[in-house]
Protein backbone atom coordinates (compact mmCIF):
# COMPACT_ATOMS: atom_id res chain seq x y z
CA UNK A 1 0.00 0.00 0.00
CA UNK A 2 1.41 3.78 -0.86
CA UNK A 3 1.13 6.79 0.86
CA UNK A 4 2.94 10.25 1.12
CA UNK A 5 5.42 10.91 4.07
CA UNK A 6 2.97 12.80 6.11
CA UNK A 7 0.16 10.37 5.90
CA UNK A 8 2.31 7.29 6.62
CA UNK A 9 1.22 6.87 10.23
CA UNK A 10 -1.76 7.19 9.94
CA UNK A 11 -2.64 4.77 6.51
CA UNK A 12 -0.67 2.36 8.48
CA UNK A 13 -2.41 2.41 12.00
CA UNK A 14 -5.58 2.11 9.63
CA UNK A 15 -4.41 -0.53 8.15
CA UNK A 16 -3.09 -3.00 10.81
CA UNK A 17 -0.64 -5.96 9.50
CA UNK A 18 -0.34 -4.44 6.04
CA UNK A 19 2.87 -2.91 5.00
CA UNK A 20 2.80 0.64 4.04
CA UNK A 21 5.50 2.62 2.02
CA UNK A 22 5.92 6.16 0.95
CA UNK A 23 9.29 6.60 -1.51
CA UNK A 24 12.00 4.97 0.69
CA UNK A 25 10.23 4.87 3.52
CA UNK A 26 7.52 2.39 5.45
CA UNK A 27 5.20 1.79 8.00
CA UNK A 28 3.71 -1.08 10.06
CA UNK A 29 1.30 -1.39 12.77
CA UNK A 30 1.13 -4.41 14.48
CA UNK A 31 -1.49 -6.21 16.45
CA UNK A 32 -0.54 -4.74 19.53
CA UNK A 33 -1.34 -1.07 17.97
CA UNK A 34 2.21 -0.03 18.03
CA UNK A 35 3.57 1.35 14.76
CA UNK A 36 7.09 0.68 13.43
CA UNK A 37 8.34 3.23 11.21
CA UNK A 38 11.80 3.02 9.36
CA UNK A 39 13.88 4.04 5.92
CA UNK A 40 15.21 1.51 3.45
CA UNK A 41 16.28 -1.20 5.49
CA UNK A 42 16.55 0.60 9.03
CA UNK A 43 13.83 0.73 11.60
CA UNK A 44 14.14 4.19 13.27
CA UNK A 45 11.33 4.67 15.38
CA UNK A 46 8.34 2.86 17.54
CA UNK A 47 5.41 4.63 17.59
CA UNK A 48 2.56 3.68 20.86
CA UNK A 49 -1.03 4.84 21.31
CA UNK A 50 -1.31 6.66 24.69
CA UNK A 51 -4.43 6.59 26.33
CA UNK A 52 -5.59 10.06 25.86
CA UNK A 53 -5.36 9.26 21.67
CA UNK A 54 -1.67 10.50 21.55
CA UNK A 55 1.63 9.08 20.36
CA UNK A 56 4.81 7.81 22.10
CA UNK A 57 8.02 7.91 20.00
CA UNK A 58 10.32 5.17 20.79
CA UNK A 59 13.52 6.27 19.36
CA UNK A 60 15.17 2.90 17.78
CA UNK A 61 17.83 4.03 15.22
CA UNK A 62 18.74 7.43 14.05
CA UNK A 63 20.42 6.16 10.72
CA UNK A 64 22.56 7.61 8.89
CA UNK A 65 21.48 11.24 9.95
CA UNK A 66 21.21 12.50 5.83
CA UNK A 67 19.08 15.28 5.60
CA UNK A 68 16.77 12.70 3.81
CA UNK A 69 16.41 10.79 7.34
CA UNK A 70 16.56 14.20 8.37
CA UNK A 71 13.71 15.31 6.38
CA UNK A 72 11.23 12.45 6.55
CA UNK A 73 11.18 12.14 9.93
CA UNK A 74 9.67 16.29 10.51
CA UNK A 75 7.35 15.24 7.81
CA UNK A 76 6.42 12.04 9.17
CA UNK A 77 6.08 13.60 13.01
CA UNK A 78 4.69 16.99 11.40
CA UNK A 79 1.95 15.06 9.33
CA UNK A 80 0.23 12.76 12.03
CA UNK A 81 -3.41 13.81 13.05
CA UNK A 82 -2.24 13.37 15.90
CA UNK A 83 -0.18 15.05 18.47
CA UNK A 84 3.40 12.88 18.93
CA UNK A 85 5.44 12.94 21.76
CA UNK A 86 8.48 11.29 23.39
CA UNK A 87 8.76 11.18 27.12
CA UNK A 88 6.29 13.53 27.54
CA UNK A 89 7.96 16.30 25.39
CA UNK A 90 6.33 17.04 22.01
CA UNK A 91 8.92 16.53 19.07
CA UNK A 92 8.35 17.90 15.88
CA UNK A 93 11.73 17.08 13.62
CA UNK A 94 14.85 14.61 13.68
CA UNK A 95 16.67 16.21 16.52
CA UNK A 96 13.75 16.41 18.86
CA UNK A 97 13.32 12.47 18.17
CA UNK A 98 17.28 11.49 17.90
CA UNK A 99 18.91 14.81 19.88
Amino acid sequence: MRTNLSNLIDVSQANPGKDVYASSWWANTGPSGDTDVGHYGTHMVTFSRENDGSLDACAVNPGWGSMSDKQGIGKILRGSSVQVFRGGVPVYNYNCLFG
